[in-house]
């Protein structure tokens, strides 16, 4: 815990420095001359944004939980027509 207390710190410090380096202090005003972005495109760029991370750990628990519910051959990657004894008869 006090590792994200840390970094917690240490970013809202270093912000206003790393906006000042790379995009002259004002981000509102860079984003509308170079981007052409006005307060809603922003406001949705943000959203989207916000989402993609809210959303991923649920596909990644979904795709998880449909791999775990599976057939077990091929989610090892080698079905037993195609493994190692493939051809071969159960006589010999």
């Amino acid at each position: 815990m006090p590792w994200l207390v840390l970094v917690g710190a240490a970013t809202l410090w270093l912000a206003p420095v790393a906006e000042a380096m790379l995009v002259g202090g004002d981000l509102r005003g860079w984003l509308a001359t170079t981007l052409g972005l006005d307060y809603a495109a922003r406001n949705a760029m943000v959203v989207g944004l916000a989402m993609g991370f809210a959303v991923i750990p649920g596909i990644y628990a979904l795709a998880e939980d449909a791999l775990a519910g599976g057939a077990r051959q091929p989610r090892r990657g080698c079905p037993e027509r195609w493994g190692p004894r493939a051809g071969r008869r159960s006589g010999r």
